[in-house]
């Protein structure tokens, strides 16, 4: 093993992150040669139609694992939430890093000392290009009105300004990442708006068949909470067999040895929506979230679903 072709999309965000990933492999294999491969996915080329009516967070992954199953790239780097819960078969996630800030932000054009300052306004738009910070943003704001963005970070900063939006929202962990400074940040608990599943974390994507030979390295990328909380939200996913285009959240965090977990999931207008919270311990997370989505779906979860397809 003495190179590593790296798959990752152009935007300065996802660079950023995975020259964070080349970075770990260089420190501890400097003797591999690492390149960094660029791939335009279908999300990045078509920008003037809303995230949730082309496939939602998936658009950019697939044409990425398409270059690993043609073997043109070696592993991949994600933005963990853009992953679907289903991997193709021959394909698996080889290492989670450590979370970074997994909360939703309000980037806004005017500053605002704590979130509920916002309730005394009597008009606000936002734009987002997620059904699930919109709807979940709605509950607490119901006098906000909304529209789609698209874009990198960059480009959704200049459209707020150009466009004379209010706000705009993001995930802080793209923020931080991007060391973006002099901006107007109002950062949401977890229990106001839930994260989607993954949220904060990176994911390395590999062949199945090649995780032995890359376990090395591998093994200085992963962290073991990372993994386990990872696996928890995914598993809700999984159960839940939402697509990533759907309005869901889901979170789980470590405390005392167990992992309290918070789940959302509306109808694509935020107008009925399940909210549900539970604990599991910690060796139960894979478990206890699928029973979760399973408690969800006799819930009514599988009619929210439905009416997000009709719409569409």
């Amino acid at each position: 093993m003495n190179r590593i072709r790296i798959g990752t999309r152009g935007s300065k965000l996802a660079l950023t992150q995975t020259k964070k990933i080349s970075a770990i492999i260089a420190d501890n294999f400097p003797d591999i040669n690492i390149e960094e491969i660029i791939i335009k996915t279908r999300g990045d080329i078509i920008q003037d139609v809303p995230l949730h009516q082309i496939g939602g967070r998936g658009v950019f992954i697939k044409d990425i694992e398409e270059a690993l199953l043609s073997r043109k790239i070696d592993i991949a780097v994600h933005s963990l939430k853009d992953m679907p819960g289903k991997l193709p078969e021959e394909l698996c996630i080889g290492a989670i890093s450590q979370r970074a800030d997994p909360r939703d932000v309000l980037i806004t054009r005017r500053s605002f000392s704590d979130i509920s300052e916002l309730k005394n306004e009597k008009s606000f738009h936002v734009a987002t290009s997620s059904l699930r910070r919109r709807n979940q943003l709605k509950i607490l704001f119901p006098h906000f009105s909304f529209s789609d963005i698209r874009g990198n970070v960059d480009t959704r900063l200049r459209k707020m300004n150009e466009s004379m939006l209010d706000g705009i929202m993001l995930a802080a962990a793209g923020i931080d990442r991007l060391a973006i400074s002099g901006i107007n940040t109002l950062r949401f608990p977890i229990e106001d708006i839930i994260p989607a599943p993954g949220q904060g974390f990176l994911a390395v994507e590999c062949r199945r068949k090649d995780y032995d030979e890359l376990a090395p390295v591998f093994q200085m990328i992963e962290d073991r909470e990372a993994r386990i909380i990872a696996d928890t939200e995914r598993s809700f996913l999984k159960t839940m067999d939402a697509g990533c285009q759907a309005a869901l959240a889901a979170f789980g965090r470590i405390s005392c040895q167990k992992i309290n977990f918070f789940a959302y999931l509306s109808d694509p207008d935020g107008k009925s929506f399940l909210r549900e919270s539970a604990s599991f311990e910690m060796n139960e997370g894979i478990i206890g979230a699928e029973s979760l989505a399973k408690k969800m779906i006799e819930s009514g979860a599988a009619q929210l679903l439905t009416k997000r397809l009709e719409t569409e």
